[in-house]
């Protein structure tokens, strides 16, 4: 099984972490307008979830599997535009949901035998301690300051990785 994955080279993940991070973060960095708009165009419940975020959660879930790269980032920004709580709350639900997607992922690699397993459990552990200080560190800063870090932050990692690829 473990002949069936093609390894991308370098490159390849630098084309897909640039076009995956750069479109995330312009969606995350222009989230208030877009969410503005599309408020004006879709009709809201503040009881239910857009099914247009369901689909984009799904597509993102999909991603992450496999790659894994920017969905955090890809999260945030659907869930900016699509839902109408605070960033800070999309990011507690982001956490929740890169831990399912990581964690449905990681069983799935190990069952198939293609998981280094020690490499694995070094970035499971890195992911916990990460997701756990992000969430405390994110409660504690104001909405706009929060977004300029992220978006920041995503565009450096797409530039760097790209000048490597």
């Amino acid at each position: 099984m473990k002949d069936t994955l093609k390894k991308p080279s370098l490159a390849e993940y630098a084309w897909e972490f640039l076009g995956s991070y750069g479109l995330a973060c312009v969606l995350l960095a222009f989230q208030g307008m877009l969410g503005a708009w599309l408020a004006t165009r879709m009709r809201r419940d503040d009881e239910k979830v857009p099914s247009l975020l369901w689909i984009a959660q799904l597509a993102i879930s999909f991603y992450g599997g496999y790659f894994g790269a920017g969905i955090g980032i890809m999260m945030l920004a659907a869930m900016g535009i699509l839902l109408t709580a605070s960033l800070q709350h999309a990011n507690a639900l982001k956490i929740v949901f890169s831990l399912l997607t990581n964690g449905i992922s990681a069983v799935y690699f190990v069952w198939t035998g293609t998981a280094a397993l020690p490499q694995a459990a070094l970035m499971a552990a890195a992911g916990f301690v990460g997701g756990y200080a992000g969430a405390h560190l994110a409660q504690r800063l104001p909405t706009r300051i929060m977004r300029a870090v992220v978006v920041t932050y995503g565009l450096v990692v797409a530039i760097v990785l790209f000048r490597k690829g």
